[in-house]
């Protein structure tokens, strides 16, 4: 680029390739297609959700691990299983549909809260995941942590 006596700028433009034109066009429908690909995620995580929650209220009992830590499993998957119904309900407003500005806004909004709600629910699908783990690969340390606390809860308040 040149810059002439005048500030006006001088740029030499290149016609862009197939390959270019390809990438310009799959990028487009790409972006287009990031909503119904969010709707599918979060679709996935409903059956998951439910599949898992189904298992462990099912199996409650006989779990050989701490009660609260099921309970919280149980928790942490039946918040992730909210978020992704509240992601896939669709926004209502009135649009305006003479005006892209709007639409464009409108749907940079909706991406931008399936985005948040379905990380949500990942975040809390594999935190659920996570605690679970821990305790069955290090057996009853859950047992042993949920004991001495609830001990040393009952010696302080007995104090007083």
């Amino acid at each position: 680029m040149k810059k002439s006596q005048n500030n006006v700028i001088e740029a030499k433009a290149e016609e862009p390739t197939s390959e270019d034109l390809f990438y310009i066009k799959w990028g487009r429908e790409t972006h287009k297609d990031n909503i119904g690909v969010l709707n599918n995620v979060l679709r996935q995580f409903i059956t998951l959700d439910t599949a898992l929650l189904a298992v462990l209220i099912a199996f409650f009992d006989k779990i050989q691990i701490c009660k609260w830590i099921k309970v919280l499993s149980c928790a942490l998957l039946m918040f992730s299983l909210v978020m992704a119904v509240f992601g896939i309900i669709p926004l209502s407003s009135d649009l305006d549909l003479r005006r892209p500005d709007l639409i464009k806004a409108h749907k940079k909004r909706v991406l931008i809260r399936k985005k948040r709600l379905m990380w949500i629910s990942v975040s809390s699908f594999v935190l659920s995941f996570i605690i679970i783990l821990i305790v069955l690969i290090f057996g009853d340390f859950g047992q042993i942590l949920w004991r001495g606390l609830t001990s040393f809860g009952q010696s302080v308040f007995s104090r007083e």
